[in-house]
């Protein structure tokens, strides 16, 4: 990856950063080959996602008591939820960085702008679950640490990764799983409630 970072620029120096024209930017056949099974593999795994949170898997789970299910599911949480979700998020990660080298501040503020928009339409008017708004936001972090040693951004890499699974260490027993509420609960939800009301509860839980 660090090979395809110094290709897209030449000498390490942005054209922006060297005052040179810019050349035309290109594309990393490798890397959008690699988004496009990182989205599929994503939209595959929100397939489950929208049927039940994850608060409710086990409750969810419990209902498909036979081998099969059991057996998809597991597949489902090892090797699309939790591969395929890592892979989008370090992608997006190299092509901001990408982006960075090769035209510069502005037009990847702009970027960050329109998919931070984009992200907040998502979460307000289709789906409570929206990421779109996070990576927006995530992606203006790398304006703050891009000129880090590399050894001080490997160092806060590894602390964030493992700061992940505090949480799993640290936490007391799980309690009994969250009952799953029935289709009757949620339809009496959206007969009843006002767009506002369920536009405003979408972000209050976006937020929480």
């Amino acid at each position: 990856m660090g090979k395809l970072i110094k290709a897209s620029v030449t000498n390490g120096t942005s054209p922006h950063e060297s005052g040179s024209s810019p050349a035309p930017p290109g594309r990393e056949e490798v890397v959008d080959l690699l988004r496009g099974v990182a989205l599929v593999g994503v939209g595959a795994a929100n397939l489950l996602v929208f049927n039940t949170s994850n608060g409710h898997f086990e409750s969810y789970a419990q209902r498909f008591p036979d081998a099969l299910n059991q057996f998809a599911l597991q597949f489902f949480m090892v090797f699309l939820k939790g591969k395929f979700y890592s892979l989008f998020a370090l992608l997006f990660g190299l092509s901001a960085a990408l982006a960075l080298q090769a035209r510069g501040v502005g037009p990847f503020l702009k970027r960050a702008a329109v998919l931070g928009v984009l992200g907040v339409l998502d979460l307000l008017l289709v789906w409570r679950g929206d990421v779109l708004l996070q990576y927006a936001l995530m992606g203006l972090l790398l304006l703050l640490i891009r000129r880090w040693p590399t050894t001080l951004q490997v160092g806060v890499a590894v602390s964030l990764f493992l700061l992940g699974f505090a949480e799993t260490w640290l936490a007391p027993p799980a309690p009994e799983p969250i009952p799953l509420p029935d289709s009757s609960y949620w339809q009496a939800v959206w007969e009843r409630s006002s767009h506002t009301f369920l536009t405003s509860w979408a972000l209050e839980d976006w937020l929480y």
